[in-house]
């Protein structure tokens, strides 16, 4: 096994963790999954208000960021990162690695919405299928223009 084929089994594993959590995740019920996003909001909070103190701010709008754009767009940001490094490093071929991940990417971001019709208080949101879908590709895109700059180069 080459050094670049055993990146490409650790970036997988990771990668496969990564999924499984996300899924976990999508079975929560609504208020554990609530509480997890008000524990971040309240941090975001604070961060803004260690620059200005007398800013009026609305929880609920925090709230609904940091649940769109960390908990869904940025999540799977960071999966469609990991999905390309495994393909990538696995066959090294940037355009079938970019291909397989965005067909991965959405039937992830499909799932992950249908899997919250199990828990009895939480529903799917095609809403949150393109939010979930729209960071997979952006992650993949970006890792892609990393990936080129850094062949560049040597």
């Amino acid at each position: 096994m080459t050094k670049h084929q055993k990146l490409g089994v650790l970036f997988s594993i990771i990668y496969c963790i990564g999924v499984l959590f996300f899924f976990i995740m999508s079975l929560q019920n609504g208020d554990d999954s609530s509480n997890k996003s008000s524990f971040l909001t309240d941090i975001v909070i604070k961060l803004i208000k260690t620059f200005n103190k007398n800013l009026e701010i609305k929880y609920q709008l925090i709230h609904l960021i940091v649940r769109k754009v960390i908990g869904h767009f940025g999540y799977s940001c960071f999966l469609g990162v990991l999905g390309f490094l495994s393909w990538y490093f696995l066959r090294l071929k940037i355009q079938e690695s970019v291909l397989i991940n965005l067909i991965v990417g959405l039937f992830i971001a499909s799932i992950s919405e249908l899997l919250q019709l199990i828990p009895n208080d939480r529903g799917p949101s095609f809403g949150d299928i393109f939010i979930n879908y729209a960071g997979y590709f952006f992650g993949v895109i970006l890792i892609v223009f990393i990936v080129k700059v850094i062949l560049k180069k040597n």
